[in-house]
């Protein structure tokens, strides 16, 4: 028994075992870890038999994980995740370079507040190295479960789970938006005025545009058919910036706008939405200096933007 404990935490056993479940393929996995076919299946061959299960199905094509093999995936992926956070920590320690913090935003955050925290933590840090992944909260919240970042931030509905500690930074504005040369700028807009125009929308499995289409189905009108849809708030502020898209999204994209064609936030008839803008990371996880520099500048930024109104 304590055999099989030694040899589950040998990281190169952990490190083959994963290449192979990550390219389905022993051939494949040797070559991308440089040793040689045999050497690869003799190692899935041992951790197999101190296991005392099958990890993988041979196939013609390669291999395909067990219900065992995923879950020591699952495991294994958080071991490694653990080992490379331990290894930038202790070189932060020995006066390394400045440290690296991995960051998981969502599309509003990585266009205007990620660029803002980046700017001010590289001049006062500029050591300090960023991996930033951008995505939805079905992708970002199981990489930061799984310990592949070590912060998530943007506007998603709090976690639940006593695994995470979550922080209200500051509280956001959903509006309907468009370029400031869009024929609606500068006036009112009914909502029934507002489903004659084209709309670029996010998916609906986005909270804000179930609202936005439960608002206009309660006043008894035809919610938009979008024109476009997307997840990439970069790719509808595009669109917003021609002047003839309207959508519906965080005050995050004006702030971040072009100040030659700016996109601004329309007086219409719509819902009055104030999502959190929250920071999550694992509770029990230890925090480097480089990440305790992080949450501070995230608190900095945070307290500038409750100050400008953009909470109220």
């Amino acid at each position: 028994m304590v055999m099989c404990h030694t040899s589950l935490m040998d990281s190169r056993r952990l490190r083959h075992f994963l290449a192979v479940y990550e390219l389905g393929s022993i051939g494949n996995a040797a070559a991308k870890l440089a040793i040689t076919q045999p050497a690869l299946s003799k190692s899935i061959r041992l951790l197999e038999s101190e296991l005392e299960t099958t990890l993988f199905e041979r196939t013609a094509t390669g291999v395909v994980a067990t219900v065992y093999g995923e879950t020591l995936a699952h495991y294994a992926r958080s071991i490694e995740a653990e080992m490379r956070t331990a290894q930038a920590r202790i070189t932060e320690m020995k006066g390394g370079a400045g440290g690296e913090v991995r960051i998981g935003v969502g599309p509003s955050i990585a266009v205007n507040m990620m660029p803002m925290l980046t700017r001010r933590l590289l001049n006062q840090r500029p050591g300090i190295r960023f991996e930033v992944r951008e995505g939805l909260v079905a992708e970002i919240i199981p990489a930061l479960r799984r310990g592949e970042i070590d912060f998530a931030v943007g506007l998603w509905p709090q976690a639940l789970d006593r695994e995470f500690e979550v922080q209200i930074l500051f509280n956001d504005k959903i509006s309907v938006l468009a370029g400031s040369n869009h024929k609606l700028a500068g006036r009112r807009a009914s909502c029934e005025e507002l489903k004659d125009y084209p709309w670029a929308l996010p998916p609906r499995t986005q909270q804000w545009r179930v609202a936005l289409d439960e608002y206009f189905l309660s006043n008894a009108i035809e919610p938009p058919r979008p024109h476009v849809e997307s997840n990439s708030a970069a790719y509808i502020k595009s669109l917003l910036l021609t002047g003839k898209y309207l959508s519906f999204l965080p005050h995050q994209l004006i702030r971040a706008a072009d100040q030659k064609t700016s996109i601004i936030a329309i007086d219409a008839d719509a819902p009055n939405l104030k999502p959190p803008v929250t920071v999550t990371q694992r509770r029990n996880a230890v925090q480097s200096p480089a990440g305790a520099n992080v949450m501070l500048a995230l608190n900095e930024i945070a307290s500038q933007m409750r100050d400008a109104g953009d909470d109220r």
